[in-house]
């Protein structure tokens, strides 16, 4: 059995770890080990926020997404103790072929001289959505304020941009798609609030921590949660 500090590990329910879920006191669960984290947040390469997104939870799932599958190692050294009970479901530890294909995919990029995470075209494509929502809303705002017709067609345009801003930003952001650098995902999150009027916040919980990694899944899936589930 393995030891913290030469004492037997602690033993935390999902109720106790989710106690554990501000800066000063970051707690993960990853495949049954209950990892104390709170010395290494400001060292992550993800920020500070991408960390406090996952403390308090079980994040095997997302934890896999987003690293390789060695940094389980660089994990061991922050081992408290282990997960007794889950709020939600459990899969089943990667095999060999999501492992493989992860590699792979990785060496195939390298090789063809790719960036996942490349942001030249991106933020190209950001300045004109971000473009279009403006001259819109000046339309609509001002230049046909007085005018039904161009008000109604503003509006259109408005929505339109708007969405599409939604589906592109905001979605990239919350997914850390964007450069490797935090301060650029927060930044881009930012517009999505100002331009949309909502909160990229709450998106990060719903969206990447509650829906993928519990896509469709029954009473686990908040994207999927319906007026009788909660009635």
């Amino acid at each position: 059995m393995a030891t913290v500090c030469g004492r037997s590990p602690r033993k935390f329910t999902w109720q106790e770890l989710a106690e554990l879920n501000d800066r000063h006191n970051v707690h993960v669960a990853v495949r049954g080990k209950v990892f104390d984290l709170t010395k290494f947040i400001d060292k992550h390469p993800g920020g500070v926020d991408q960390m406090l997104l996952g403390a308090g939870r079980d994040v095997s799932q997302v934890f896999e997404m987003y690293h390789d599958f060695s940094i389980y190692r660089v994990l061991e050294k922050f081992y408290v103790g282990d997960l007794t009970s889950n709020e939600l479901p459990v899969y089943l530890e990667a095999g060999e072929f999501p492992r493989t294909l992860k590699k792979r995919v990785k060496e195939r990029f390298k090789q063809l001289g790719l960036n996942g995470k490349d942001a030249r075209w991106t933020v190209m494509r950001y300045f004109w959505l971000s473009l279009g929502v403006v001259f819109f809303w000046y339309l609509q705002t001002f230049a046909y304020s007085n005018c039904l017709v161009g008000c109604l067609a503003a509006s259109f345009g408005l929505s339109l941009f708007n969405a599409i801003a939604a589906f592109n930003m905001g979605h990239d952001a919350s997914h850390f798609a964007v450069t490797k650098k935090p301060w650029v995902w927060w930044l881009v999150g930012l517009w999505h609030d100002f331009a949309n009027g909502m909160s990229q916040l709450v998106w990060n919980h719903q969206h990447t921590i509650g829906h993928h990694p519990y896509t469709n899944v029954d009473h686990a899936d908040p994207d999927i949660i319906t007026a009788a589930d909660v009635g």
